[in-house]
């Protein structure tokens, strides 16, 4: 299935919400595969029920030791496919899905569109292969959850460390989920 990119011009409301949401497919998410699909399932009915969802946008990037690419959609557009195997760079799709997020807000900026980003990352915490450091990958959390941003930063943890990891790299309490594969 071809995905169908939001053009900015081409939105009906002048105010979005966009979802840019890291989805971690590397090896070590295997024995949760079940668990994300139905945890990927579960957030897209979630937008889809919205009483807003013709107000949000949406763009899944999955990522092992490569961060993959993808459009930003309409909710009912999104894809849930889902499966595991390879390394992992989480540091570096926190980076990458931090400037991916701010490139595209600033471009619904330009067509006059008022617009809040969140970004929500699905994973177990662990990184092997990230080129940035844990560092910079917490530098880009903080950057985005800064108050004059406005916008948010989510982690769905699974496994038994993710939300330590979650929580150490500054992520919020009250934003990190744990999936019922924790």
């Amino acid at each position: 299935m071809e995905l169908k990119r939001v053009d900015p011009g081409e939105l009906n409301s002048s105010r979005q919400t966009v979802f840019l949401c890291l989805v971690d497919s590397s090896g070590s998410m295997e024995d949760f595969e079940y668990a994300m699909q139905k945890a990927l399932l579960r957030f897209k009915e979630k937008l889809l029920n919205a009483p807003e969802v013709d107000e949000i946008i949406v763009n899944m990037v999955p990522f092992t030791k490569y961060i993959g690419s993808n459009e930003f959609t309409a909710p009912e557009d999104m894809s849930t496919a889902y499966t595991a195997d390879g390394g992992t760079a989480l540091y570096d799709a926190i980076c990458y899905g931090k400037g991916r997020l701010g490139s595209y807000l600033e471009e619904l900026r330009m067509h006059g569109i008022t617009a809040k980003g969140i970004m929500v990352v699905f994973s177990d915490g662990y990184d092997e292969h990230s080129d940035t450091s844990f560092r910079d990958a917490r530098k880009a959390i903080e950057q985005m959850q800064s108050l004059e941003k406005g916008n948010i930063v989510g982690f769905v943890s699974f496994g038994d460390n993710a939300r330590g990891i979650a929580e150490s790299l500054n992520v919020r309490q009250e934003n990190i989920w744990n999936t019922d594969a924790t």
